[in-house]
């Protein structure tokens, strides 16, 4: 990388991961914006399997856009597999590799009710928004859990019926990792 940071570029970043064959599902704002709702962001959020080949794949995708970690600044290894999360700078722009949860973000869900959106490269998988909202839901940030904004997605829309794992009476789940995943 030249150190000049790049706008975000999901082609660019779903083009590298499925020149590798790896598994991902477009997560986070690109997602919002899929689902046709307004949104700025600044990364680009990828759902991926717990898979250790397919975190192979996506490590290759990740040296082939040059990337190096947030916060340390070195390439990434497959040891950085082992955590839920792992953001990095790139050429596609900053980069969140979001590690699957427990239903309803576990990868086989969202991958299910996903978007499936031809690119040159093959398909791009795009999280449905009842996907997005669960995810925004469980990661708890006061962004997306403002009732005075307007909202992804109204809760009249959304019940707690529509995601019967997850308990939405509370803004958290019991998974706190899940609010550093996607933040």
């Amino acid at each position: 990388m030249d150190g000049v940071p790049h706008p975000p570029d999901p082609w660019g970043a779903s083009a590298a991961l499925l020149a590798q064959g790896a598994a991902f599902v477009v997560v986070g704002g690109f997602a919002v914006i899929a689902n046709e709702h307004i949104r700025a962001t600044k990364d680009v959020d990828f759902l991926i399997p717990d898979d250790a080949d397919n975190d192979g794949r996506c490590l290759r995708a990740m040296e082939s856009l040059g990337a190096r970690l947030l916060r340390e600044g070195r390439s990434l290894t497959l040891r950085d597999f082992e955590g839920d999360y792992i953001g990095a700078h790139s050429s596609a722009g900053i980069i969140d590799l979001i590690r699957e949860g427990l239903p309803p973000i576990d990868f086989e869900t969202v991958a299910a009710a996903a978007h499936r959106v031809d690119s040159q490269e093959g398909e791009v998988l795009v999280a449905g928004l009842v996907s997005v909202v669960a995810m925004k839901r469980l990661a708890g940030r006061p962004q997306d859990l403002a009732r005075d904004r307007p909202a992804i997605c109204p809760d009249r829309h959304l019940t707690n019926s529509t995601f019967p794992h997850a308990g939405f009476t509370s803004p958290l789940l019991h998974a706190s990792s899940l609010t550093a995943r996607l933040r």
